[in-house]
């Protein structure tokens, strides 16, 4: 159900760790940590942009406040502990998730990206970006999303949405990469993402005519 209906947080779990990781870890504990790259929070984070808020249960609601680069964990007060995660669907939407890294499995990614776009009469009605790796925390690509939004999904336009999410990044150099060679790749992964979203929505609209005849 989640691959066909959450793509892109099929593809952040999937990425995520070993075997052993996967099968004990949680959406919950994953966020908790606090990672900038943490690749449960990327996903989540564009799909935000596109439906309604994904809200977090502890005792009362709130935002997961990230700790960035640097410190292990979350400031948690007494007693407090994730209860769920909730997510509204939206139709006509497809999303995507690409990571970076030096190995393809086990392994922190370099860059990360996720894209959820909703199109309208052939033009993108919504577009959610989010970056991961691109900055002390969790980045949304708020300008890239802005640009994309009434216009058509051509190569100019998803180019131009590329360099606008490279911009509003702030991303460090680490023992992983430099800073250059993330803002140099972050474009790359942006464009791709989109492309993959509009992909998605092709076969999906090939499906729909398909069942129809």
């Amino acid at each position: 159900m989640i691959r066909n209906r959450l793509p892109l947080l099929f593809e952040a779990a999937q990425s995520l760790g070993s075997w052993q990781v996967r099968n004990r870890g949680t959406i919950g504990g994953n966020l908790a940590n606090g990672a900038p790259t943490a690749d449960m929070a990327i996903p989540l984070l564009a799909w935000t942009r596109i439906s309604a808020p994904g809200v977090l249960r502890g005792r009362g609601e709130w935002r997961l406040p990230h700790s960035g680069p640097g410190q292990r964990k979350q400031r948690w007060r007494e007693r407090e502990i994730i209860t769920g995660v909730e997510i509204s669907l939206e139709q006509g939407s497809a999303s995507s998730y690409l990571k970076l890294g030096p190995r393809q499995a086990m392994d922190i990614a370099i860059v990360s990206a996720a894209a959820v776009i909703k199109l309208d009469h052939g033009l993108i009605q919504k577009a959610g970006i989010a970056l991961g790796g691109a900055g002390p925390t969790p980045l949304r690509a708020r300008a890239a999303e802005a640009y994309l939004q009434g216009r058509p999904p051509i190569a100019e336009h998803i180019i131009e949405a590329g360099k606008l999410a490279a911009k509003e990044s702030n991303p460090r150099t680490s023992a992983r990469a430099s800073r250059e060679y993330r803002l140099a790749v972050i474009p790359v992964l942006v464009e791709r993402a989109i492309k993959s979203c509009l992909k998605r929505l092709e076969n999906l609209k090939e499906e729909t005519l398909g069942q129809r005849s």
